[in-house]
């Protein structure tokens, strides 16, 4: 694998992105490394790491080579980014894209990948960039609506002393606020009237701090504004359960049983075959937002 390179405030991307005299966030860029489209990609794919706001640098954009490396092999352009914490995260994912835009062109296919948090910026770019911008967007256990998870249960609640309201608490303690009004313009369901970009939402089963519901009431949000299937919705089984959808997992986490075989995924686990039909979801789904020849 040919690695991604690394760049600042004098990388191919120019300089001022976030603002006037303000330095670059870090950020990565691959090429394809496909042998077809090395040169043409099919479409740039934005990353956007997590990390509850606050967790940011080179390291948690390093997260994320594994998944740029992923869309590379299929012949994709990956532009991963960091951001400034907490109230500047959104415009900085902003700032980043319209960049990407104006370098890229008007018809060059962009989509949006993000992890948790990340997850929730590439959700919110995807309305605020509006028809035409997106192509597609993707959310690894993407938090949806901030203020519902002070109430929420993921697997199980408060199973290693991390949960949903845990995750509620910290999000709110990095913006020092738990005003909804300020919770609701980091919270993609807020923006369900305005999105109609293809979205595919992917969970682990045993997700121990983003629960479902997250992923179900955004679909709705959308559905109500934009009838139609717009939200896709991928459910990574537990480890001991297969590559097998929608069987949930064990009451507690002492019931699976681990094996050598197991994953990690944002928040969670899940079987190597899971993780391997999920990723072949994703690709699919770009591929088809995009006009992307089936391989």
């Amino acid at each position: 694998m040919i690695e991604s390179a690394k760049y600042g405030q004098n990388g191919p991307l120019g300089s001022d992105i976030v603002g006037a005299g303000v330095a670059n966030p870090y950020y990565e860029i691959g090429m394809p490394v496909d042998g077809v489209h090395d040169t043409k990609p099919i479409g740039v794919m934005i990353e956007i790491h997590g990390g509850g706001y606050v967790g940011v640098g080179a390291a948690y954009v390093g997260r994320l080579r594994p998944d740029a490396d992923f869309w590379r092999i299929h012949g994709w352009e990956t532009v991963s980014i960091d951001y400034r914490r907490c109230a500047q995260s959104l415009g900085d994912v902003l700032a980043f894209y319209a960049r990407v835009r104006q370098l890229a062109g008007p018809k060059m296919p962009i989509c949006a990948s993000g992890q948790s948090v990340g997850g929730s910026l590439a959700l919110i770019l995807a309305a605020e960039a509006g028809p035409g911008g997106l192509s597609c967007v993707i959310g690894e256990a993407a938090v949806t609506d901030i203020g519902a998870l002070a109430a929420g249960r993921a697997y199980p609640s408060g199973f290693r002393g991390v949960s949903a309201p845990g995750l509620y608490d910290a999000i709110t303690a990095a913006f020092a606020t738990s005003d909804p009004t300020v919770l609701s313009q980091f919270s993609p369901i807020s923006y369900a009237a305005a999105f109609t970009t293809p979205a595919l939402l992917g969970r682990a089963d045993n997700d121990i701090l983003v629960p479902v519901s997250q992923a179900t009431s955004f679909r709705q949000a959308v559905q109500q504004a934009h009838p139609g299937d717009v939200v896709d919705i991928e459910l990574l089984p537990c480890p001991a359960l297969g590559p097998l959808p929608l069987l949930g997992c064990p009451d507690t986490p002492e019931q699976l049983v681990q094996t050598p075989g197991d994953v990690v995924f944002v928040h969670g686990t899940t079987s190597r075959a899971g993780l391997t039909h999920f990723r072949s979801q994703e690709l699919a789904f770009a591929d088809a937002a995009v006009g992307a020849p089936l391989p």
